[in-house]
């Protein structure tokens, strides 16, 4: 077997499916139909009209958008498979109001220990061997190999290891191109 790795993996819209129902809850309070694939930027109150913006921001600290998220499509098989093959997974998140990360990656059967949350909004102090995220500067800034998560707010963006989703990710693995 191949060195155990620790494999660091963002949270939000990278194992939580986190925008889509922000989106959904903003929609359903604002009667609004922003859609994902209207964000361009990291900043999601550029999509939202300029007097819902304070709002919009105010649901990144309510706790229904997390506790009724649903996990990224095949991240838990994915997140398997690189725990079957002998690494570790620590899950990094910047921003975890009234700590609800634990309960949901407890609840999604993702997190074996709490020891493997960790919050840090400076991801390049994480001493992971990879790291796997959807922001264009934590990958860029990250000490070791890095992986950009693609989703709409950065697919503008130019970066060396891109991965298209789970399924991608998944292929990359079995074809032992990655985490090797």
């Amino acid at each position: 077997m191949n060195k155990k790795l620790i494999i660091a993996l963002d949270v939000d819209d990278v194992v939580l499916d986190l925008v889509p129902n922000w989106i959904r809850i903003y929609n359903r309070d604002f009667n609004n139909s922003v859609k994902k694939e209207d964000i361009h930027s990291w900043d999601i109150g550029t999509i939202v009209r300029p007097e819902d913006r304070e709002a919009m921001y105010e649901y990144s600290r309510n706790i229904e958008i997390f506790d009724t998220a649903p996990p990224v499509t095949d991240a838990l098989e994915g997140v398997s498979l690189i725990k079957s093959s002998g690494h570790r997974v620590i899950y990094v998140t910047a921003n975890n109001p009234f700590g609800c990360k634990l309960p949901w990656l407890i609840k999604h059967k993702f997190l074996d220990s709490k020891d493997d949350l960790v919050t840090a909004y400076d991801k390049s102090l994480i001493l992971a061997d990879y790291l796997i995220d959807d922001k264009y500067e934590n990958v860029l800034t990250f000490k070791r190999k890095a992986y950009l998560f693609s989703q709409p707010w950065n697919e503008g963006l130019t970066f060396h290891n891109r991965v298209l989703n789970w399924k991608n990710i998944i292929s990359k693995i079995k074809e032992r191109s990655m985490f090797v």
